[in-house]
This record gives structure tokens, sequence and C-alpha cells, in this order.
């Protein structure tokens, strides 16, 4: 008496696979709309970042609300290697920080030149430091957080 008639489990595993191609379906939506707008790996040398600089701009290395040239700013030759530093820095991990291969720092205040962008972070090439320490540096290129690259 308690056996179930094979109709009775049809609407419900119906209902279950129309489930699962409900979210199949919205994966595939968000996957198109998320690499729609990442099509384009060489920017024009106009296109502008959320933060207002445009490719090929100048700009500053500028750590937020503070002019001290003293204090340092550090860039990674890659997107991973930038987020090693950030978790470095967070552990208070000087040696580590010098175990990261290609970060290199330079002094708060260095010109920089914007040559790639992406969501929070930016790729830049040091045109001049402010420091003499910095001069080493002049030429190189590395990926920073994008609240470090300002217009002045």
């Amino acid at each position: 008496m308690n056996e179930q008639t094979p109709s009775a489990t049809k609407p419900k595993k119906r209902w279950y696979l129309s489930g699962w191609a409900l979210v199949l379906y919205f994966i595939i939506f968000i996957f198109i709309v998320g690499s729609s707008g990442s099509n384009n790996s060489n920017p024009s040398p106009t296109q502008t970042s959320p933060s207002g600089s445009s490719i090929s701009e100048s700009g500053f290395l500028r750590l937020p609300n503070n002019n001290d040239p003293e204090q340092v700013i550090c860039l990674g030759p890659t997107k991973e290697s930038y987020n090693q530093i950030g978790k470095a820095l967070l552990a208070n991990d000087m040696i580590g920080l010098l175990e990261i291969p290609g970060a290199f720092c330079v002094s708060n205040g260095s010109r920089v030149k914007l040559i790639e962008s992406s969501f929070a972070l930016r790729r830049v090439r040091i045109e001049t430091g402010v420091r003499p320490v910095d001069s080493d540096k002049v030429g190189m290129s590395g990926w920073v957080a994008k609240e470090f690259v300002v217009k002045q």
C-alpha cells in the first residue's frame, strides 16, 4: 500500500531536472556576460581605466593620505606576485617580501606611465623616482593596486 506509482514520482523528477537546467542557463549567462567585457586584451591608447587614467598616460604612485617620499610602494612583475606582496606586507614579513621573484619597491610619489589595467590592479612603468635610490628602477614595470596610481 505504501508503493508509489511511476506517475507519482515523475512531476518531482521533472521539477528537479528543470531546476538544474535553470542553474546551468544562469551560469552560462554569467560566463557570457563576464567574458564579453574582457575580450580586449590589448587596450587602445585612449581606453580609460576606472580610476580615470588612460592607458599610456603618466601619473604618480602615491599612498592614500601620505606624501612622505620616505615611504615605499612595492610592485610585482605579475598579478600573482603582487598578491603575494600584499600577503607578506599584511603579515609584516619583510624577509618573505624579499623572496618574491622580481618584486621591487619605489618611493612614494614616483612618476609612472599606466601601461595596463585590470579590475583592481594597474600595471605601470617607472618613469622617474623621487629619491636617488629609485634610479635603478626607472624603466621597470610592475603591478600595483589601482588606488596607488593617481594623476597628481
